[in-house]
């Protein structure tokens, strides 16, 4: 069966270190938040990510996507970020099947969990139908 499989690292910190200072700006004092949400990555500042994951096609309609990550989240603790309002660790994982119905027609099912440190954690469900119109 053909797969693939990737990795990704991410990390807002300033030269690699939490200074309390990534996504900030002196003059702009949302910084690179809109109404508290990041613009650049979605973890905001000073965070660091890591994730594997892969794609497997059963079939030429038929595929599962998965992936696990770690991260960890404003770990300067900064107010700004109302995404991750604190310091958090966070491990997920996300199972998703895709079913290509028609050439412009794609229904997807997933599931997902997310462990966090200081929250709650996470378990959820969906179904999806995609439409394109062109």
């Amino acid at each position: 069966l053909p797969y693939q499989v990737y990795a990704e690292y991410a990390d807002t910190r300033s030269s690699g270190e939490v200074k309390g200072v990534s996504y900030d700006h002196f003059l702009y004092t949302d910084g690179y938040y809109q109404q508290g949400y990041p613009l650049g990555h979605s973890l905001g500042g000073d965070a660091e990510s890591v994730a594997v994951g892969g794609r497997l096609w059963l079939d030429n309609r038929n595929f599962i996507n998965a992936k696990v990550q770690h991260a960890k989240v404003n770990q300067a603790d900064e107010a700004d970020n109302q995404a991750f309002p604190t310091t958090d660790k966070l491990t997920s994982i996300d199972v998703a099947w895709e079913h290509q119905l028609q050439p412009l027609t794609k229904i997807t099912t997933r599931l997902w969990a997310v462990d966090s440190d200081t929250q709650s954690s996470d378990i959820g469900a969906g179904i999806g139908i995609e439409l394109k119109t062109y």
